[in-house]
């Protein structure tokens, strides 16, 4: 199973179902299960775009605020897709988040709400990976992470799995 290693508060935002992207500067190629890691950094400037996300996505649990998970896996998603941010698709993008009633989803149309814009860097040349079929832990798994993507040991894997709550 892949392996991505996120920053408080993104990683519980995918966890809770608030943000459906992960915007990276690198392109990804594989595809399937991937475990949503919470990284052990959680600084004061963190903790201070948590207490923001909180009271701008309404998604957001107030305890993400204050007390988030650190050092542990949180979640799986399904890595489905990977989509380059251009020009015009950022610029779609904030029309969306300027006006919510701009957008209506269309089968296959690739739109981002307003409180996923919150939730991610859109720049042009920047690459949004998609989840779908997030499943939350019953429990934080405690594992070291590392950056970009990475390869869970079968272990992990299996123990992670074991922690997925019910669909």
């Amino acid at each position: 199973m892949l392996a991505i290693s996120l920053h408080q508060p993104w990683a519980s935002a995918i966890a809770v179902g608030a943000k459906r992207f992960e915007t990276r500067g690198r392109r990804v190629h594989k595809r399937g299960d991937i475990a949503i890691h919470a990284a052990l950094k959680w600084d004061r400037g963190l903790k201070e775009t948590a207490r923001r996300l909180v009271g701008e996505v309404a998604s957001l649990p107030v305890s993400l605020a204050s007390d988030p998970p650190l050092g542990a896996v949180v979640c799986v998603a399904e890595l489905v897709d990977c989509h380059e941010m251009t020009k015009q698709l950022v610029r779609d993008c904030r029309a969306a988040r300027d006006d919510p009633d701009w957008w209506s989803p269309e089968p296959g149309c690739l739109l981002f709400t307003p409180d996923e814009f919150a939730l991610g860097d859109w720049r042009p040349g920047r690459f949004a990976y998609e989840l779908r079929n997030v499943i939350p832990l019953r429990e934080p798994y405690p594992l070291k992470g590392r950056q970009s993507l990475w390869t869970l040991h079968d272990d992990h894997a299996k123990a992670i799995r074991s922690l997925l709550c019910a669909a």
